[in-house]
Formats: C-alpha cells, structure tokens, sequence
C-alpha cells in the first residue's frame, strides 16, 4: 500500500482489481443464500470476525460491494467511447485516404 500523509493509505491497482474479482466470486458463491432481517448482518462480517478466521475470501465490506456495483455503473460508457474511438481511428487510415484521392470517373 502507498501511505499518503494527507488521504492516509491508498491500494495500489493489483489491490483494487483483486477486490474486484473477490466481490464478484463472493457473490456467485452466495448467491443462493437469503437475505438477512437488518442490515447490519448483511455481509456477515460480526460472525466471520468471531472465530480466527480473518481471510478476505469470507468477508467484504459493504463499502467494497458498492464501489464494484459502481464500476460495473461504467462499463456502458466505457463501450461507447470505445466503439467511437475505434470507429473514429479508421476515418485516417491508408483505406480512406485512398478512397478520397481516388478518381471516381472512370
């Protein structure tokens, strides 16, 4: 982790792309089970914390949760601007710039 002094510690992007994967194999493994009555149960984070076990395979944060659903949020933006780059890439290409010379009367 890098420490800023004045944000205190930041993850490094291999953190926050694990965090990501780990959410998301976390939630196809549980996704069968129900619903907890209150909120604060929601991620089982008191029972998990009880015994020794303190892997990150068992336990995310809500906070973690909502960042990912955010990212996810992104990915249609994400898509558009690549097919628009991508489409707009092509209009310099050697193809173009042959058909825009080339003479039409023939």
């Amino acid at each position: 982790m890098v420490i800023d002094a004045s944000h205190g510690e930041k993850e490094g992007a291999e953190e926050r792309l694990t965090v990501i994967w780990i959410v998301f194999i976390l939630a196809w493994k549980k996704g069968s089970l129900l619903i907890p009555s209150h909120p604060s149960f929601l991620n089982g984070y008191h029972e998990a914390k009880d015994g020794n076990n303190d892997s990150s395979w068992i336990v995310y944060t809500v906070t973690q949760v909502e960042e990912v659903k955010m990212v996810i949020k992104l990915i249609p933006i994400w898509s558009t601007c690549i097919i628009f780059w991508t489409i707009y890439s092509q209009m310099k290409t050697f193809t173009i710039e042959q058909a825009t010379i080339m003479n039409i009367k023939v």
